[in-house]
C-alpha cells in the first residue's frame, strides 16, 4: 500500500491539443479505511500479469497501484487486468490500457533519464492499439517536466487523447 500512499499527492492529467493540461476525474483525497480495504482485496487480481504466467512482481504491484488510483480518483468505474498479456488493463468500454512508469536515476548511477526514449515507448503501444496510463511518481521534477514538455510538443493531437498521466504537475489552461 506503499504505492498507494506515494500516488495520493497526485492526479490524472490530459495533454489537450494546445499544449495545456487538464485533470481527469477527481481530485486527491486521502483513501478512506473502506477504500483501502477494497484495494487490498483487489491487489492481487491486479498485479498479476499474465505475460509473466499471472506471477506477481513490483512491475506489477506499481501497475495495480495506477488502477486502483485511476479507480479512487473516479477516472474509471473498475478496471481489470487484461487475460492475453497485451495491455495491462480493460476499462468498462472495452478500451486496453498500458502502464509505463519511468524512472529517474538514484544519485551517482552511471545512466541518465531519457524523455525521448519514453516517448518511444509509448508511441509503440499507441501504435499497438493501446491507450496509456503514463506514471510519472518515480521521476524527479526535472525529468518530469521534460517528459511533460516533449510530450506536448511531438504528440499528436490524437496521440494526446489516448494518454493519461498520474503526476503532480501544475495544471496549465
Amino acid at each position: 500500500m506503499d504505492r498507494l500512499n506515494t500516488m495520493s499527492s497526485h492526479r490524472f492529467l490530459r495533454l489537450g491539443c494546445d499544449g495545456s493540461r487538464t485533470v481527469v476525474g477527481a481530485e486527491q483525497d486521502p483513501w478512506t479505511d473502506k477504500e483501502i480495504e477494497d484495494a487490498h482485496s483487489r491487489i492481487r487480481d491486479l498485479a498479476g500479469d499474465p505475460a509473466r504466467g499471472e506471477k506477481i512482481t513490483e512491475a506489477g504491484l506499481d501497475e495495480a497501484a495506477v488502477a486502483l488510483t485511476a479507480e479512487n480518483l473516479h477516472v474509471f468505474t473498475r478496471l481489470e487486468r487484461e487475460k492475453t498479456g497485451g495491455a495491462e488493463f480493460k476499462a468498462p468500454d472495452g478500451s486496453s490500457w498500458d502502464v509505463k512508469s519511468p524512472l529517474s536515476p538514484p544519485p551517482n548511477q552511471n545512466w541518465y533519464y531519457s524523455p525521448h526514449h519514453h516517448l518511444d515507448k509509448v508511441r509503440k503501444d499507441l501504435d499497438q492499439g493501446d491507450n496509456v496510463f503514463l506514471n510519472l511518481t518515480r521521476v524527479t521534477e526535472q525529468d518530469r517536466d521534460a517528459t511533460l514538455d516533449l510530450f506536448s510538443q511531438e504528440l499528436s493531437c490524437d496521440e494526446k487523447g489516448r494518454i493519461l498521466i498520474l503526476s503532480d504537475a501544475p495544471v496549465q489552461r
